[in-house]
């Protein structure tokens, strides 16, 4: 039994708006809500998304309702045409909108400290259904709530991603837990495994988990398998013998532990370097968009140089250099160059197959990245 049915908890996450159901942007505001919630210890029973529809939004939440107790809806709090969840909301409620002048002056003096003026349409963003409470949001113009109606628990945020985050730090992380009294939240444990197949992890993952009955589950994002073996944190002294097998069994092919990410690492490893060369004669492009998905920041920097061949002129004495280059059929050699000393690593791919040089580039990768990161932690 998962710690939500323990407690008769049951959540589920209301995504609005046509761009999520044509396809033209991922809900990533659900996956970013059950995450944290299931790190309370609470599992969402279930992820909808309608379009700016009126009669499909009071249908979803008709069926949200008779499936869950708490219910969160994102999006459709704006200021256009097509923004009307808090109609929606107030109308499913039975709740009369009521104008909220502290909401107004918030959006104006937003608007107007960056040279924009505040326009009538707007002022739809200023209605709450009647004994809503504001949750008030420091990182744009439209304020969520949370509504009590029909016995259930309603939470309504902004769609944007930083203003939902914002919002959950600033009102809903300190109150969340105090709706459910007694959570025991879950704890996971995850290894990314790199360049060996799906098949055979699981394979051994099982024979370490053999007689339990912990959670494990498997994610293919190559080159890696991530596993993930999760149990109650009452659990923990309990389960410590079962994590120490799975811990053994995939040392050998273990690269990252506990979600950290090889390219997140490096990043926070550079950012105190003036000036980094990295140089990448193996990946296309598939190194440099890594770098600048996982490490903007970094990516950012004016005093970063991405080559996408091997340069071989001589660098500043104060340059960083990181290179990647092949140096024969299926290998390569990783190198880290800092004030005259140098270092190595041959690659030797693992993938015998000419169709499979994709994933070929991204080990090499993923590969120099977590060598690159071992060096640097070794300065």
């Amino acid at each position: 039994m998962t710690a939500a049915q323990n407690h008769q908890n049951r959540i589920s996450v209301l995504g609005i708006g046509t761009e999520l159901t044509s396809g033209q942007i991922l809900n990533r505001n659900a996956s970013w809500i059950s995450a944290r919630l299931t790190k309370m210890g609470v599992l969402t029973t279930g992820h909808w998304v309608v379009p700016d529809d009126r009669p499909l939004i009071r249908e979803a939440l008709e069926l949200a309702a008779k499936t869950s107790d708490l219910i969160f809806v994102t999006g459709g709090l704006g200021p256009t045409s097509d923004d009307f969840t808090r109609d929606m909301i107030a109308e499913w409620a039975g709740q009369p909108l009521e104008w909220d002048e502290a909401t107004w002056t918030h959006i104006r003096t937003r608007l107007e400290a960056r040279g924009i003026p505040a326009r009538d349409s707007q002022k739809q963003q200023c209605y709450y259904p009647r004994g809503a409470t504001i949750l008030t949001n420091n990182q744009g113009t439209a304020h969520g709530f949370r509504l009590q109606a029909r016995q259930k628990n309603l939470i309504i945020l902004p769609g944007p991603p930083k203003e939902i985050e914002a919002i959950w730090t600033d009102h809903l992380e300190s109150w969340l837990p105090s709706q459910f009294p007694g959570l025991d939240p879950w704890v996971t444990r995850s290894w990314d495994t790199i360049a060996i197949p799906e098949s055979t992890i699981a394979e051994l993952t099982e024979r370490a988990l053999e007689g339990t009955t912990y959670e494990r589950g498997y994610r293919v994002h190559l080159p890696y398998v991530e596993v993930k073996v999760s149990h109650l944190k009452s659990e923990t002294a309990q389960a410590a013998p079962a994590i120490a097998r799975v811990q053994e069994a995939l040392a050998p092919m273990t690269a990252l532990r506990d979600g950290d990410d090889a390219f997140k690492k490096l990043g926070r490893l550079l950012k105190t370097f003036a000036q980094i060369q990295i140089q990448d004669g193996v990946s296309g492009e598939y190194l440099s968009t890594r770098l600048l998905s996982a490490a903007p920041e970094v990516a950012r920097k004016s005093a970063l140089s991405l080559h996408t061949a091997v340069q071989e002129a001589s660098p500043d004495f104060d340059t960083l250099v990181l290179t990647v280059r092949p140096t024969a059929s299926r290998e390569a050699r990783a190198e880290f160059q800092w004030k005259g000393t140098v270092r190595r690593l041959p690659l030797k791919s693992p993938y015998q197959s000419s169709l499979l040089a994709d994933r070929e580039r991204q080990y090499f990768a993923e590969m120099a990245a977590l060598f690159w990161g071992a060096e640097l932690e070794r300065l």
